[in-house]
């Protein structure tokens, strides 16, 4: 073995490193996660009343759809008028590329246990990359921050939401940040590249990664001259704006509705030290809190208050330097907290927002989220000012034994993952009892109420099976469960009247519409529907 070679194994920044970093967090997976998991094929997948019967759903809808303009536009839910992509969380650039490459015999398919997959791999090479970036030359920083972003608490509570899992997104921008920092010039046409992606993956990754970028420009400002930063500044969202016109624009009249819910899904002010295993604070959460689950673990918790210990004593002013990105810091964690500020269950305060925050606190209603990024940096700065400023052997040495209380103590979390993804399901809609009763000629399917329009049933148990059942066999259907989507409730007996009695089927939820007598006084009186009762639903066939 020559020099050379063992030269480059030794180097922790050495491509020999990430390597042995993919390795590891690929052992990861192999012990949590089973192959039928990553494949698609695990009955996690099969649910029939969860997020991720939207996710899938909403895939095949577009895979199997033909290209249109914009390229994101499907018809086959909210039809006629179909929506985009983008509204149905598929993670649209992923899903575009699986269209543009992936064979059509393939359909239906799952490909989200990949990008699961894909997302744990690229939390290792954020760290490899990160720690490249701090020029430490170390292994103990490496291992930490592997260990501490592949086992993330709030990246590992995320796997309903499979495209907020893309939390690399946030790691690569700090990581362009450092380069930036290093290179005293922002690595501009990097950043564009990783902002459009991330527009197409997740809007709150977008968002923060956005403002990581911004903070990049303001802690260079000094290097660029004011007609610089506006370019720096606005290039970006031009971009993203420009490629609108060939992926989303126009849009659909009902996809522009605001949301509610600020304020009720946030984090709670003990949310980043609740959740281990090792110290168990024992102190339940408000409802809706879950999306602001942030606990950091007892070694990034224990590094953290050590870092901080030694930034004062050596009067090291790491937050005065990096001060645009330490604002940003707090300016996220109190919007995560948002206006309503709670102590376990103690309603500490509420605060009143300025009606111009309305717009933003309508489309990033779940607060919660924003700390993530806060939990990272802080990860990233108590590594690099323990192993600087610590003396080394004991720096070395602790950071060390703390990645591995880290591990120790989310032993549970990792078990909760590992349960949730080997979770089994029930099946609520018979889709061979469904497909015998259709007709031949059946291509569209209208159900009744419609997204937002239910005053007693629950989507999850009605619509989404429904959806599902519409995407796999390239049916068509009048709604969906899509984001940021209002139809019209009062329109059932308009949007029937104009219907292909000879390929329509109707299907009407039996807790809003309690009577077949009810139902068939909303057709023409020259159409008679045989209306059968099918599980929680009524199943309405034209004579």
């Amino acid at each position: 073995m020559s020099n050379k070679y063992l030269t480059e194994v030794k180097n922790p920044s050495s491509l020999s490193s990430l390597l042995m970093i993919i390795i590891g967090v690929g052992l990861f997976l192999y012990s949590t996660f089973t192959p039928s998991f990553i494949s698609g094929h695990s009955s996690y997948w099969l649910a029939e009343n969860e997020d991720i019967t939207q996710y899938i759903s909403g895939f095949n809808a577009y895979f199997s759809s033909p290209w249109h303009w914009p390229l994101l536009y499907l018809d086959s839910f909210n039809y006629p008028e179909g929506t985009r992509a983008t509204f149905v969380d598929i993670i649209p650039i992923y899903s575009l590329i699986l269209k543009l490459f992936a064979p059509a015999s393939l359909f239906p398919f799952n490909p989200f246990g990949l990008w699961v997959a894909l997302c744990f791999f690229l939390q290792g090479v954020s760290a490899w990359w990160i720690a490249r970036e701090l020029k430490s030359n170390s292994w103990a920083i490496l291992f930490f921050l592997a260990i501490s972003f592949t086992l993330y608490p709030a990246l590992m509570a995320r796997l309903g939401h499979i495209s907020l899992m893309s939390h690399w997104i946030l790691l690569f921008s700090f990581a362009l940040y450092l380069k930036s920092n290093t290179a005293k010039k922002i690595q501009f046409k990097s950043y564009i590249i990783l902002l459009l992606l991330a527009f197409y993956i997740n809007i709150y990754l977008f968002a923060m990664s956005y403002a990581i970028y911004a903070a990049t420009i303001f802690h260079l400002r000094r290097l660029n001259g004011p007609a610089n930063q506006l370019k720096f500044i606005i290039t970006p969202l031009i971009v993203v704006v420009v490629s609108l016109f060939a992926t989303i624009l126009p849009l659909p009249d009902s996809s522009i509705s605001k949301a509610s819910g600020f304020g009720h899904y946030s984090m709670n002010i003990l949310s980043p030290i609740i959740g281990g295993d090792i110290i168990r604070i024992q102190s339940e959460v408000m409802p809706g809190q879950y999306e602001g689950f942030n606990y950091l673990g007892l070694g990034v918790l224990t590094l953290f208050s050590w870092a901080l210990i030694l930034n004062y004593k050596h009067n090291l002013n790491s937050f005065k330097h990096h001060r645009a990105l330490t604002l940003l810091a707090l300016l996220f964690s109190f919007y995560a907290i948002s206006n309503q500020i709670y102590w376990g269950k103690v309603h500490i305060a509420y605060l009143s927002y300025p009606n111009f925050l309305d717009g933003i606190t309508s489309q990033f209603r779940v607060s919660g989220r924003f700390f993530w990024a806060v939990g990272y940096a802080m990860i990233i700065f108590s590594v690099t000012i323990v192993y600087r400023h610590a003396e080394k052997p004991i720096a070395i040495v602790f950071i060390f034994l703390l990645a591995l209380i880290q591990v120790v103590d989310l032993g549970d979390r990792i078990s909760i993952l590992k349960k949730t993804s080997n979770r089994a399901y029930t099946s609520i809609l018979d889709h061979q009892v469904l497909t015998n009763l259709l007709h031949k000629e059946t291509s569209a399917i209208y159900f009744y109420p419609k997204f937002l329009c239910a005053k007693n049933s629950s989507p999850y148990s009605t619509l989404l099976p429904i959806m599902k059942y519409t995407s796999e066999n390239k049916l068509v259907l009048n709604t969906g469960y899509i984001a940021r989507y209002q139809p019209p409730c009062d329109d059932i007996q308009s949007e029937i009247a104009r219907a292909n009695f000879k390929t329509t089927a109707f299907i009407f939820a039996q807790k809003d519409f309690t009577s077949t007598e009810v139902i068939r006084g909303y057709f023409p009186q020259d159409i008679h529907p045989r209306c059968l009762p099918f599980g929680n639903l009524f199943l309405c066939i034209p004579d």
